[in-house]
């Protein structure tokens, strides 16, 4: 299913979700933040921002940023930065929908549980696969010792 968007109700939508695009100047692109709030209604499983749930659209963006990482990078001479939505960029977008159904707390909750879990799982592996290797190498280096 495709994800469908609109934000002809977000106030001053022209200026604030499109900028000019700097290859091709007489056309636009949508902002970064817009585009990342899109997506965020899929991740977060709530599809538009009301004035009713913008602290609980924070909400569920702060927790899938903890959970997965930083949803929009710059780069700058030190790297990849990441950047964080603020609770401003959620109420300038009061007014953007998608197509996106609703989930409860308790899913969305079980979705961090869950992204989480296959995390400290993937740590728990690289760490013994870790451990088996050093334990290897010592077992090598013991007998090298010993034939020297």
């Amino acid at each position: 299913m495709s994800l469908n968007w609109d934000i002809s109700r977000v106030r001053n939508s022209e200026e604030l979700c499109y900028l000019p695009d700097s290859e091709e100047p007489d056309k636009f692109k949508l902002n970064v933040v817009t585009d990342a709030l899109i997506w965020h209604t899929m991740y977060i499983g709530l599809g538009s921002i009301t004035e009713k749930n913008a602290p609980e659209f924070f909400l569920r963006c702060e927790m899938w940023a903890d959970a997965v990482g930083d949803p929009i990078y710059q780069f700058t001479d030190n790297g990849k930065e990441g950047i964080r939505l603020t609770y401003q960029d959620i109420i300038s977008h009061i007014g953007l929908s998608t197509n996106v159904i609703d989930e409860s707390k308790t899913k969305f909750l079980n979705k961090i549980y869950n992204i989480k879990k296959e995390d400290v799982h993937r740590r728990i592996r690289l760490e013994n696969e870790q451990e088996i290797k050093r334990r290897a190498d010592e077992r090598v280096q013991g007998k090298v010792g010993q034939t020297i």
